[in-house]
């Protein structure tokens, strides 16, 4: 996220320090009132009264290293009716930046153990405003927000709102879904996946699961030196479940798609990806692995690689299965994705044509 607006923190009174200090934890908290506002954030001249939700998010360090006379929140978020406003401590006060609803391109929330990160995508490559300048904001390419794991409820709440608001009246009506089908079999090692679907079905009944592959051990390309130094350390594709309502496409993994090793891996991830936002999806082979493809999904300035199987369900389903109707989806408006990542053929690749293809 760009520096964008440096504003000097409010002189707050003692009583009102000890009543930060007094309240700091590792947890996200709502602001209801202008007494929650932490004193760094206090002049920005935010209307609470017409913001959706506003959330204050705390510095990661212990409670018994925190000081009255310190700030103790590293971001201000607050939702409006078209835009939020994200406020960020740096060195002399605070930066600001500007995201609108209608920019947003994809949410990749993602918590391993306590170790919470939200990064937002936008359409946009971001500007910067000018630093000093008071009232100066930029836009936002992407906002990435660590967090305690413990507040990832929070973190789903605030994730929702947004895509509700970024929804807007320009994304096209849901797909008529098809019956549920049976919860995937992906194995010990990502039991967590299936439980994390099962909850996403349950809290969002539009969803259907669309494809699902486990996590499997890698070939790397090379001679015969190279695999065999590989069995010391091998490297595995973790596993994945595709979902999708119509409207947003949801891919649950991990944090790390690409693992070294064989310990148990105990990060959970969810991508959301606004259908109606894809301009274009992409497709290469893994430059390291065998029997890997990284299916790129591209909208605006932004672009999520998802490694997949080669000629799995999911590679299928990404490159043709999740696209919205309305609109163009070429990777003409994406010069970047020249060779050799390639916009996506049938004809270049039989071994994984669309479903319908002929």
């Amino acid at each position: 996220m760009a520096a964008v607006r440096v504003a000097q923190g409010g002189a707050g009174a003692s009583e009102v320090r000890s009543a930060e200090y007094d309240a700091f934890g590792p947890w996200i908290a709502e602001i209801r009132t202008l007494d929650d506002v932490p004193r760094l954030f206090r002049d920005h001249p935010l209307d609470l009264g017409a913001q959706r939700l506003v959330l204050k998010v705390p510095r990661n360090i212990a409670r018994r290293d925190a000081t009255p006379d310190m700030d103790l929140y590293d971001h201000l978020l607050a939702v409006g009716p078209t835009r939020m406003t994200v406020l960020t401590r740096q060195a002399g006060g605070y930066a600001e930046a500007l995201v609108s609803h209608d920019q947003i391109a994809a949410f990749d929330d993602s918590v391993n153990l306590l170790d919470g990160r939200l990064t937002i995508h936008t359409l946009t490559a971001g500007t910067a405003g000018t630093a000093g300048t008071a009232g100066t904001a930029g836009t936002a390419g992407t906002v990435s927000i660590p967090y305690n794991g413990s507040s990832q409820p929070v973190v789903a709440r605030l994730v929702r709102l947004l895509r509700e608001l970024s929804a807007g009246c320009d994304a096209p009506p849901p797909a008529a879904q098809s019956p549920a089908p049976a919860l995937p079999d992906l194995g010990r090692s990502d039991i967590a996946l299936v439980t994390s679907v099962r909850d996403l079905l349950r809290e969002e009944p539009a969803m259907r699961l669309l494809a699902a592959h486990g996590r499997r051990g890698l070939v790397p390309r090379g001679g015969a030196l190279t695999r065999a130094l590989h069995l010391a350390r091998p490297m595995n594709l973790q596993g994945a479940i595709v979902c999708s309502d119509g409207l947003d496409l949801v891919v649950l993994g991990r944090r790390d798609r690409l693992i070294r090793g064989n310990r148990p891996v105990h990060s959970l991830a969810r991508l959301v990806v606004p259908a109606h936002r894809l301009e274009a999806v992409t497709v290469r082979d893994h430059p390291q692995y065998l029997g890997v493809r990284i299916v790129t999904l591209h909208a605006g300035a932004a672009s999520v690689d998802l490694p997949v199987p080669t000629g799995s369900e999911a590679e299928q389903v990404l490159l043709g299965g999740v696209m919205p109707t309305a609109g163009p989806r070429t990777a003409a408006s994406h010069p970047e994705a020249s060779h050799p990542e390639a916009p996506y053929s049938d004809a270049a690749h039989p071994e994984t044509a669309r479903p319908g293809a002929t």
